[in-house]
């Protein structure tokens, strides 16, 4: 047994996984920072190798030397691949535009001729460590963005004018995580270093609503200080950053002050490790810091999606075009007339433009519209581009399955329009030309195909029943539903193949014991409700007969067929009439037997076909293509 269906929805499926588990989350530029400040030459360059060890490519290392080097302020954060770039941005909240990038950390001689206040570096290194997973909190939704550490020019090194301005212009940021201070140990009771300190700290008391605990963080290191001076120099540094704190107006409990001492070329590989693991253990704490997962489970894959991404909108569009289908069908043929009670005497007189908008306002009145733009279908079926996940499964299944539906409705529009623009006064019966050009394309929706019933019930499943749920949980209802119609669809075809249908009998047929033939009581066109036959059956070409054929359900069966011109003449009697009892069969129309088609071509002329004129109880030909007759269908029982 084939599978056909079901084997497309899987395989969507299946690539619908091996695109989430290709996808790299996209991060954005976040706006939290942690800037690095002090004097030049006090290490700052050394405690960012050192935070950041074998993070660094050697090309991309900031240059440490004992001559001043850092002319530009360095961001780092998390990229994909090591890259180094020159970028335009004055401040922290305004979007990185790249000039250049780099292959090698700049001299300070090759960056001289770029502004300081507007121009950066910028380092991307794959260092998880500055992804926030569930964002900054500085912009709506929980997307994982990125924060950046940014070291900045240090102070006394003569000739560098940002670092010598006021500390309020750089050395504080607009969203600040932490402030590292980096001091050596031999400069610490400096006059000009206790100058800095004390408007770096002022300008960090007025700041503390822009850190993220609404307090200011300061981390102090002190650099190239022995294991024995250690504790004296944390002390001293403690005392005169609380007593400059206090001496400036500012509250003990709105500094959240860590301070450590470390001489870098006397730590053991272990020592740098925990120093390494504490530094950002204590700058992370205040976050919650989860650590990013790149492989995250679908679901919050799924819930991370950007919002284009969201199937739900176009399905709210398709739920809408279905209800206006819905309401559209009543009145596409109202007691068996596509205008109803409209002919050519009310039309008398006018011209053919006169008649062809006096028909038009009088259909879009029965169907309830203002104009034709109402009647457009097909116009909100997006395919989805194909990066998008769910690309195959709904570009291959659902708009498929769609199509099914709208797909003879939009027919039926199109040819009623078309209809009426060839109406003119030459129409002699203007019921009886519509329902020769309509009838045959109104049968194929109006007996409905039940694998396309299935999908309607999965459209009023996910319309009245999944919208609460959240985008994760609705993906994967829908695509189990997805499968579970496919497999309707494939276990009704084999059914059907295996000529093993589930019969349901509700009247609509007749088994005739002699033949073992099973017919259908009525004609095309017409309908088997309540027991009994409605509506007249309709008149169509041989063609349009073979093609309607192939769309009907009757009884649970799938496989009727016109009949061949022999099984047709068993019903025939001498006369006219069938040869069953008067109520087996239904008339065609009230009073007429009526001539119906059969499957044989003339063996001479394949241009011709055999049809039974039940009037008169004899068989002719007539063209397949310009002759009109009714259609009765048949199986093998």
């Amino acid at each position: 047994m084939d599978f056909v269906k079901t084997q497309l929805v899987v395989q969507s499926i299946y690539h619908f996984a091996q695109q989430l588990d290709q996808v790299t989350p996209k991060i954005e530029d976040g706006v939290l920072t942690i800037r690095v400040v002090g004097e030049f030459s006090a290490g700052k360059t050394r405690v960012i190798r050192e935070i950041l060890k074998d993070k660094i490519p050697e090309p991309f290392l900031p240059i440490s030397s004992q001559e001043a080097q850092t002319k530009l302020q360095l961001e780092i954060s998390y990229g994909e691949q090591d890259q180094l770039f020159l970028i335009e941005k004055p401040e922290d909240m305004d979007e990185a535009k790249i000039l250049e990038e780099l292959k090698e950390f700049p001299t300070r001689e090759q960056v001289s001729l770029y502004d300081p206040e507007t121009h950066r570096l910028r380092l991307l290194i794959q260092e998880p460590l500055f992804i926030l997973s569930q964002g900054d909190g500085y912009y709506e939704g929980d997307h994982p963005t990125k924060m950046f550490l940014i070291d900045t020019p240090g102070w006394n090194s003569g000739d560098d004018d940002l670092a010598e301005q006021d500390a309020r212009k750089f050395l504080v940021g607009e969203h600040n995580l932490a402030i590292v201070y980096v001091c050596h140990a031999n400069r610490l009771d400096g006059e000009l270093n206790q100058a800095h300190l004390n408007n770096f700290l002022e300008a960090l008391g007025e700041a503390q609503l822009q850190f993220v605990e609404k307090k200011s963080h300061l981390q102090v290191i002190i650099t190239h200080c022995q294991s024995d001076s250690q504790q004296r120099l944390i002390n001293r540094m403690q005392q005169r950053i609380e007593t400059a704190w206090q001496d400036l107006g500012f509250q003990t409990d709105d500094l959240l002050l860590k301070i450590n001492a470390f001489d870098f070329a006397e730590m053991s590989e272990k020592e740098l490790i925990q120093f390494r693991q504490n530094f950002w253990s204590d700058l992370l704490k205040p976050l919650n810091h989860e650590k990013f997962e790149f492989n995250t489970s679908y679901s919050q894959q799924i819930l991370n999606w950007q919002q284009d991404w969201d199937i739900r909108s176009y399905l709210l569009q398709h739920f809408d075009v279905t209800a206006k289908i819905e309401n559209l069908i009543p009145n596409f043929c109202i007691d068996g007339q596509f205008i109803q009670n409209m002919n050519m005497t009310r039309l008398k007189g006018l011209s053919k433009a006169e008649i062809q908008q006096r028909l038009t306002e009088r259909w879009f009145k029965q169907l309830n519209i203002q104009n034709a733009e109402e009647l457009s279908l097909f116009h909100q079926f997006v395919n989805l581009p194909e990066h998008h996940p769910l690309s195959v499964w709904w570009n291959e299944y659902w708009l498929v399955e769609l199509k099914k539906i709208y797909q003879p409705i939009q027919d039926f529009i199109v040819t009623m329009q078309s209809s009426i623009q060839q109406v003119d006064e030459n129409v002699v019966d203007l019921q009886v030309y519509l329902k020769q050009q309509l009838d045959a394309i109104y049968i194929t929706f109006s007996l409905q195909h039940p694998q396309i019933a299935s999908f309607q019930l999965l459209l009023k499943t996910v319309k009245n029943n999944m919208q609460h749920l959240a985008l994760d949980q609705f993906i994967a209802t829908l695509l189990k539903l997805s499968i579970l119609q496919s497999r309707y669809c494939d276990h009704y075809q084999h059914q059907s193949l295996a000529h093993h249908p589930v019969q349901i009998d509700d009247g609509s047929t007749w088994l005739d014991t002699k033949t073992g033939l099973m017919w259908a009581k009525i004609s095309m066109g017409q309908i088997w409700q309540n027991n009994q036959c409605m509506g007249q059956a309709s008149l169509m070409n041989w063609q349009q007969a073979q093609q309607a054929a192939q769309n009907v359900t009757l009884a649970g069966f799938n496989n009727w067929r016109l009949p061949t011109l022999d099984e047709l003449k068993t019903l025939i009697l001498e006369s006219e009439g069938y040869t069953c009892s008067e109520q087996t069969l239904s008339q065609p129309q009230e009073n007429v037997w009526g001539r119906y088609w059969s499957s044989t071509s003339d063996l001479e002329n394949e241009e011709f076909a055999w049809s039974v004129n039940f009037n008169k109880g004899q068989s002719l030909m007539s063209r397949k293509d310009n002759a009109k007759s009714y259609v009765r269908l048949v199986r093998h029982h």
